[in-house]
Parts: structure tokens; sequence; C-alpha cells
């Protein structure tokens, strides 16, 4: 992102939430997968973590997790925007 990084987008949201309630669930996607960063974004608010390369099924995972139903059903030809 060129203005911020995703630490610093996360508690910008986190922090809007304080003043103005609700609670977005994010999940964070990241290149950085080590034991370090995920605490780190844990720490930042962030509600679940999954490493690049995508793996689909890691992401269905943290939204199953996340929101205790299934998540979209996604294809070979499905369009992740990062």
């Amino acid at each position: 992102m060129p203005n911020m990084d995703g630490i610093e987008a996360l508690k910008t949201i986190r922090a809007q939430e304080k003043s103005q309630g609700g609670h977005l669930p994010i999940i964070m996607v990241t290149a950085h997968a080590d034991r370090i960063d995920q605490f780190k974004y844990q720490q930042a608010g962030a509600d679940g973590f999954v490493s690049k390369p995508i793996e689909i099924e890691k992401l269905r995972s943290e939204f199953n997790r996340l929101f205790d139903r299934p998540p979209p059903t996604f294809t070979k030809n499905t369009k992740i925007v990062v």
C-alpha cells in the first residue's frame, strides 16, 4: 500500500472502531509467515492470518473459524484482490 502498511491500516481501523463502535473481521494476508509476525498482527487487532502464496483451503479454514459458516466457493478462475 502506498501510504501505510497493513499493520498501520489495521491499527487505524481498530482505532475507528473504538470511537465509533462495531467490529470488522480482518484476515491479514502477508508474505511474512513466521510466528513473530503472526504475533504482531494479533497484537495489532487482526482476527486471522493467511500467508502468501494463498492456499485456498487455509483461507477457507480461517473464514470458517471467524464466521462459523461455510466460506464462498472459490474456483481456479476466482480473482482474489490483495
